[in-house]
């Protein structure tokens, strides 16, 4: 956070700010009341960890697509090069 409001010029640099309030003030939340924080820690990790786990499905999905699209492509590129080597191959007959 220090790093972040030193240099202006930082890319993120608000993000970098606000998410170093937010970790000082669940630590310190944490250090003062710690029996009553335990609940919520449990549930904030539990949360994250949802949303974590369905942005990695949408990511296998998307790059299952991506993938599939590139193998699409590639193999119309293989069938191209291989109908120009074989005219090739006709014109060097023919001459």
């Amino acid at each position: 956070m220090i790093a972040a409001i030193s240099d202006p010029d930082m890319p993120s640099r608000g993000w970098q700010i606000f998410f170093g309030i937010v970790v000082a003030i669940g630590g310190g939340v944490l250090v003062w009341a710690p029996f009553d924080s335990i609940a919520v820690l449990a549930l904030t990790a539990g949360c994250a960890l949802i949303v974590i786990g369905l942005l990695e499905m949408i990511t296998a999905f998307r790059v299952r697509r991506s993938t599939a699209e590139v193998r699409d492509k590639m193999t119309g590129l293989h069938a191209s090069a291989s109908e120009f080597r074989s005219s090739r191959g006709d014109l060097a007959k023919g001459a």
